[in-house]
């Protein structure tokens, strides 16, 4: 940059470089804020009295600048709104897949348990594994079986598959 006050600038310049170096080495930390802040204060009346622009020149290219930047913020934020959008569609299809399998699973556990037709016969051997169970909570209706499993699961403290299998074997 070639202005007729390059020099000027040089030593504002010069004067800043000094005044943070002898912040660096300074120990005594009032001293050094107040270093600082001097020199920050003739940089600051360096950079304007020096200025190679006019105020309203340099005003517009803050302003330019200021708008590209809110546009390239803008531009980022929506894909990063895309990308969090795919990721949460992403989320929302795994966590529906895995409650389908849960929820088969779950059905395929019940349909395995027999209890048609031969669940009074059932009911004695398991009222005599477990006597405190009653008669209400061995209670059974077409179609619920999932409920009569929670009961005795409840009641006997097993597991769901383990209390499958073992009704499946009596």
């Amino acid at each position: 940059m070639n202005t007729p006050f390059k020099k000027d600038i040089d030593k504002v310049r010069d004067a800043a470089r000094q005044k943070f170096n002898a912040i660096e080495d300074d120990s005594n930390s009032g001293i050094s804020i107040g270093s600082l802040l001097l020199g920050v204060a003739l940089g600051a009346i360096g950079g304007l009295l020096f200025a190679p622009k006019k105020g309203e020149e340099f005003q517009k290219d803050i302003a330019e600048g200021w708008d590209k930047f809110a546009g390239k913020a803008q531009e980022w934020s929506g894909e990063a709104g895309e990308q969090i959008n795919e990721a949460a569609s992403t989320v929302r299809n795994r966590v529906s897949s895995a409650a389908s399998d849960l929820k088969q699973k779950v059905n395929n556990g019940v349909e395995n348990l027999d209890l048609e037709g031969k669940w009074n016969t059932m009911k004695g051997k398991v009222k005599q594994a477990y006597s405190h169970l009653t008669d209400e909570d061995l209670t059974y209706v077409e179609g619920k079986g999932e409920e009569l499993l929670g009961r005795l699961q409840q009641k006997t403290g097993k597991g769901r598959d383990e209390l499958v299998k073992w009704l499946n074997t009596l």
